[in-house]
């Protein structure tokens, strides 16, 4: 879930939003205000925790791996 993006073409979703604009709309838009500024912090603020989240994932399932593993290996010396 931490990868999947959003797709919700609400104003407050850029590309998903652009992608369901005219050109025309986009111009206007643009030439209306900048809200860039804006919504830059908070969807840094946002890839930074998806990216720590993800590397929580990764470690997570190399010790899960790892764990998988001793088990296979332990098991059959058990027999």
């Amino acid at each position: 879930m931490a990868v999947s993006p959003r797709l919700d073409p609400s104003p407050s979703n850029g590309f998903a939003r652009w992608a369901v604009s005219t050109p025309e709309q986009i111009r206007e838009d643009l030439a209306v205000e900048d809200h860039r500024p804006a919504h830059l912090h908070p969807l840094s603020v946002l890839c930074e925790r998806k990216m720590r989240m993800l590397q929580w994932a990764c470690r997570c399932a190399a010790v899960a791996v790892l764990t998988v593993s001793a088990a296979a290996a332990v098991l059959p010396a058990a027999r």
